[in-house]
């Protein structure tokens, strides 16, 4: 799939499961986190609500 066809969301996930994080933090240790990438096709990317559809006003218009 070509590159500008292609959504990209990047989010951080903690390596740590979420009960054991909370009390971990609260002890004072620090927990890594790590980096996610994805990448959706524009259909995929609506789909799971990473992207919006445009209003009909603002879509490309297709008159001759």
């Amino acid at each position: 799939m070509p590159r500008d066809k292609v959504k990209s969301v990047t989010r951080q996930v903690s390596v740590v499961d979420f009960k054991m994080r909370k009390e971990l933090e609260e002890s004072g240790a620090i927990i890594p986190r790590t980096l996610v990438t994805q990448n959706y096709c524009i259909s995929c990317a609506i789909h799971r609500h990473v992207l919006s559809s445009r209003p009909k006003d603002e879509r490309k218009d297709k008159t001759p």
